[in-house]
C-alpha cells in the first residue's frame, strides 16, 4: 500500500503524502538514517507542524 502511494502521488498538490509514504517505508524497512533525514529535511523546510505526529 505504501508503494502505490507513493507512485500516484507526484503532483505537488500531493507532495506531503507522497513524502510521508516515504517516511513510513523508511521506518518499516529498518532504514532508520534515510527516515531521520527525510524528517530533519521537513522541519527546515519549515513543515514542524505538519510532521509532528510522525512515529519516531
Amino acid at each position: 500500500m505504501i508503494k502505490y502511494i507513493i507512485s500516484v502521488t507526484a503532483p505537488f498538490q500531493l507532495m506531503i503524502y507522497r513524502i510521508t509514504a516515504l517516511y513510513l517505508h523508511a521506518l518499516l524497512t529498518d532504514q532508520k538514517g534515510k527516515a531521520q533525514k527525510i524528517k530533519k529535511d521537513m522541519e527546515a523546510y519549515g513543515y514542524g507542524n505538519a510532521i509532528a505526529s510522525w512515529p519516531e
